[in-house]
């Protein structure tokens, strides 16, 4: 008997699952359930081959048993009191993996476990009346079929694997859980049992005191420094130049002002008559900006009497030259002027990336022009010079 427990009554009591093979399959040897009790209920189909019961114990539910109810696979609680047993059931104290424990000569009855995780939605039919709140009656359940590898059992093997059906408690031992699983929980003490640098802030953020109540059961390694995923990383680098732009395009606004803005009362206005008002016609297409300027070159031609001379042409070529110097200087001008750019651009065509969205709107202002929808005046050579 356990020094530390001078009451049988108080021992943990072990419950083994029941596992069978298939019909026309050879039954289990000694030696294979020797393997199978030791083996983790990861293997099993999260059933385990074992499980220790005493009042208190952490356990998790192992399969969806009703899930509109709230009882399904992964419902975390904690046994309410001792097992159930059928009358005349007897107890045999013995040595299990170094302790002592209690064992039963009868499958027991039921269990009684309490939902912490997210309360019981609903009471299940066929429950014992005057339950406490959260708590449900849980007996033995048959699970499904598993495939059990047995290649790396120890000794003579005369099969790979095997086939169970095993009947057992549906809840699985608890106490300690992933970090994946506490995400959004919270308690007042814990113990991390390993601390990763990419699940060190979920670990620690899950204590509701300060961290005097976190533990460690490894020292921490020389040089551990916690960081966050690459996914995560790049998710916080791309919103930090994003934030940047925002706020660059707000600054600029601020000092600039918005030639599209209209006051509040005409804004106003347009909502009122927006309803008797036409809608606006869309904006040109490349294509009717291929049309306009073919159709422009047709009756330059004709005014000329025909097609243009040579010299005619370069004479031509001459004058827009000089026109596209004029504009270069003036937008330099304003460039260096007004949004305090440095005196050297270079090419045109190199302008800074914050400002190829000005482009885009400076051309919409522009189709509003041709069509009659602004309400103010926008001079042209403010977006002419600009190669679309």
């Amino acid at each position: 008997m356990c020094a530390a427990c001078p009451d049988d009554s108080l021992l943990p009591i072990v419950v083994f699952a029941h596992m069978r093979t298939r019909k026309n399959v050879a039954k289990l040897t000694p030696g294979e359930k020797t393997y199978l009790l030791g083996l983790p209920d990861s293997l099993l189909s999260k059933v385990p081959a074992w499980s220790a019961h005493y009042p208190g114990a952490w356990g998790m539910i192992t399969t969806n048993l009703n899930v509109p109810c709230g009882l399904g696979q992964g419902t975390r609680g904690r046994e309410v009191g001792w097992p159930e047993f059928p009358p005349d059931t007897a107890f045999t104290v013995k040595e299990f993996n170094g302790a002592q424990v209690r064992i039963a000569s009868a499958d027991p009855t039921c269990i009684f476990f309490e939902i912490t995780s997210t309360g019981l939605r609903a009471v299940p039919e066929g429950q014992p009346k005057g339950l406490p709140p959260n708590v449900v009656a849980l007996p033995m359940h048959d699970n499904r079929s598993a495939v059990v590898d047995l290649s790396k059992m120890p000794g003579t093997k005369q099969r790979k694997s095997v086939a169970l059906k095993m009947k057992q408690l549906p809840v699985r031992p608890a106490n300690a859980r992933t970090t994946y699983s506490v995400q959004s929980s919270q308690f007042q003490r814990l113990v991390i049992f390993e601390a990763t640098p990419s699940e060190f802030y979920t670990q620690v953020s899950r204590s509701q005191n300060d961290l005097t109540h976190i533990s460690f059961a490894r020292p921490l390694k020389t040089g551990f420094k916690p960081k966050a995923r690459e996914s995560t990383e790049n998710e916080i680098a791309r919103l930090k130049v994003e934030h940047n732009r925002t706020a660059r395009n707000f600054r600029f606004e601020a000092r600039s002002g918005s030639s599209t803005t209209r006051s509040d009362a005409a804004a106003a206005s347009d909502r009122r008559t927006s309803k008797s008002r036409a809608p606006p016609l869309p904006p040109p297409t490349n294509q009717d900006l291929n049309k306009g300027a073919h159709a422009a070159s047709q009756s330059q031609k004709r005014q000329h009497g025909g097609d243009r001379t040579d010299a005619a042409k370069r004479a031509s070529h001459r004058q827009y030259v000089k026109f596209l110097e004029d504009e270069e200087k003036h937008h330099r001008d304003f460039f260096n002027g007004t949004l305090h750019l440095p005196p050297a651009l270079g090419d045109h065509v190199n302008i800074p990336p914050q400002f190829k969205r000005l482009q885009l709107r400076v051309r919409i202002v522009d189709y509003q022009l041709q069509l009659g929808l602004a309400s103010e005046v926008v001079p042209i050579s403010w977006w002419r010079s600009f190669p679309w």
